[in-house]
């Protein structure tokens, strides 16, 4: 086995989700990987371990182990004590995939200094030590607020900027305890209208009176606001994923955009004659979808 072979299956032993700390490797093996160009460097002391044929300035890599280098940083540094703010803990919680110019994490030692990361993305921490949730949860290995508490930190620009997301996030809930319980112990009455008001805009109104009852039996007086602008919800029912009710939006928000691209078929093909053409296209789509993940796809494959 060649040094450079050796060096590559040490390194690669230390790795979580392609991400490499420097102090976990001997300086030979990270000297002779960056030369190699397997290993990229994300900041001081850390590297992601890439294939040297990704093409030069191909974000996909970084994006792909984005989260996962935020949840071994935050937690090298600060241990158990941070968590994400209120926007970037739902970003997690609904499953966006978007990845977010700048996450903010809350920490009971924050530096308020932006830490630059590739891709023109990075990392803001400041000190809140008495907004660090007593029991936060933990989603692609990144502490967060769970989510009734992040629903309620939210400013009401959340509701109008990422409307898809917080209704997911509204309808992942159906337990009116979880929001009646963290308005009570936070004392979140401005909240606590606009939680309320949600409700009744998406047409659950038994969530909302459930809460509403809940709290002005603990003397809140509650004055619905609805903090969306949408005409009407993008989802039609109480969602079981998160993954499911983001396509079930995507498509209600898209559907006549996509459909007006579309011209009805003049003839309907019969079965023999769709798949025939299917299966002349399938090696030549098998092909790219498989070159699209770095496959080297020849002949030989496709006759097996």
């Amino acid at each position: 086995m060649s040094d450079f072979s050796e060096a590559l299956a040490r390194v690669h032993k230390t790795t979580k989700d392609h991400i490499v700390l420097s102090e976990d490797i001997t300086r030979e093996d990270r000297e002779l990987l960056v030369r190699k160009k397997w290993l990229h460097p994300i900041t001081r002391g850390w590297y992601l371990l890439v294939r040297p044929d990704v093409p030069s300035g191909e974000s996909s890599p970084w994006y792909g182990s984005f989260w996962e280098f935020i949840g071994l940083y935050l937690q090298r540094k600060y241990g158990k004590k941070y968590c994400l703010s209120a926007e970037n803990s739902l970003d997690l919680h609904v499953g966006s995939t978007t990845i977010p110019k700048q996450v903010i994490a809350i920490a009971e030692k924050g530096n308020n200094s932006p830490l630059k990361l590739p891709f023109n993305t990075s990392l803001l921490t400041y000190s809140d030590p008495k907004n660090l949730p007593e029991r936060p949860d933990l989603i692609k290995s990144v502490q967060v607020m769970g989510l009734p508490v992040a629903l309620c930190r939210v400013s009401p620009t959340y509701f109008t900027k990422n409307a898809r997301d917080a209704e997911i996030a509204m309808r992942m809930i159906d337990d009116p305890s979880a929001f009646i319980q963290t308005i009570l112990q936070y004392d979140f009455k401005r909240a606590a209208n606009r939680i309320i008001g949600a409700y009744e805009f998406l047409r659950l109104p038994k969530m909302a009176g459930q809460i509403r009852l809940g709290l002005e039996r603990e003397h809140f007086k509650i004055l619905p606001e609805n903090p969306f602008i949408e005409e009407k919800p993008m989802v039609s029912s109480q969602v079981n994923s998160q993954y499911s009710a983001r396509i079930y939006a995507l498509w209600n928000e898209y559907r006549e955009t996509i459909l007006n691209h579309f011209q009805l078929p003049h003839k309907v093909l019969d079965k023999t004659t769709y798949f025939s053409r299917l299966e002349k296209i399938y090696v030549q789509d098998a092909y790219n979808s498989l070159s699209i993940e770095g496959y080297r796809v020849d002949d030989e494959l496709f006759s097996v």
